[in-house]
């Protein structure tokens, strides 16, 4: 096989890479259409939980995946950060955390503060 020669599978993997890539530059509203149509769906349709996809993506880190309260208290982290201003707030504050060495019941109590500095967290449901 030449160097510009792919096998059907590598084809399908790159053609797929790119198709991801490409629909992921649209806007939202573009990206939601092309789902509304079905167009999108096979390509990314999800073949794994996210339990699985996280396991597997700490395996590559070659660390151990977080337990079910870990994943509990870092989703509770990003819930406060995703609902306090935008979605996108919500995966940085859990980066921040680790990057700050805070356990996740920290970061969430120091991001609740920021939210009303007033109420002890321990209060809040």
């Amino acid at each position: 096989m030449h160097a510009f020669e792919y096998s059907q599978d590598q084809f399908l993997a790159s053609l797929t890479t790119l198709t991801f890539y490409a629909v992921s530059a649209l806007p939202r509203p573009a990206r939601v259409a092309l789902g509304n149509l079905g167009l999108v769906a096979t390509l990314f349709s999800v073949s794994m939980s996210a339990a699985e996809w996280l396991n597997a993506f700490a395996e590559q880190l070659n660390i151990d995946p977080p337990s079910d309260d870990e994943r509990d208290a870092i989703l509770a982290l990003a819930g406060v950060a995703a609902h306090a201003s935008e979605r996108t707030a919500a995966p940085i504050a859990c980066w921040l955390a680790a990057r700050a060495g805070v356990t996740t019941n920290e970061a969430r109590s120091l991001a609740m503060q920021i939210i009303d500095p007033d109420v002890d967290d321990e209060l809040r449901p």
